[in-house]
């Protein structure tokens, strides 16, 4: 007895040996449009490995204003990324064509970028990450990842204050 699929019942499918190859031929299309569309590679290999990583925000974040002077700046991948690509050559920042000296280093998925010295006030900056960045499947950016910012007048004094933990304080039974 043959089975029976239930998504091709009633389609107009009239020789049962040529389904194969349409699904192949369907295949080979699908992933020639992956592999155009992908990521860009650093070494010339086969195929894909994993998603390409992208910045999914920044903080400040593009077209900020009234940026505390005293601010750091981050970048957020959807991916976690390989920290040695993650450095002062993949992760710059600048007023006008001058480049801003500060730290730059990674944490979780985030690149953090620590200015040397308060921002100047009232200056637009600009952020790159750059295509050298790259994840743990050796995945770049597919290109230059740009946005700016513009400061205040003034650095934030409020100092933070700790609003949540997890696990919270004095709690058992915590999974390792």
């Amino acid at each position: 007895m043959k089975k029976k699929l239930p998504f091709l019942e009633g389609a107009p499918v009239r020789d049962s040996k040529r389904f194969p190859v349409l699904f192949r031929k369907i295949n080979l299309l699908l992933l020639s449009v992956v592999v155009l569309a992908g990521c860009k590679k650093i070494t010339e290999e086969p195929g894909l490995i994993g998603i390409c990583p992208i910045v999914v925000s920044t903080v400040p974040t593009n077209g900020a204003t009234a940026v505390s002077l005293n601010s750091i700046v981050t970048a957020t991948f959807n991916v976690v990324m390989d920290s040695s690509t993650i450095n002062s050559n993949t992760f710059t920042l600048k007023q006008g064509n001058t480049p801003i000296a500060g730290l730059v280093t990674y944490f979780g998925m985030s690149a953090i970028f620590t200015p040397a010295a308060n921002f100047l006030p009232n200056t637009t900056y600009t952020g790159t990450i750059t295509t050298g960045a790259r994840d743990r499947a050796r995945n770049a950016l597919k290109e230059n990842y740009v946005w700016s910012f513009t400061t205040g007048t003034a650095p934030d004094t409020i100092p933070p204050k700790v609003i949540l933990t997890d696990p919270t304080n004095g709690e058992t039974n915590v999974a390792v």
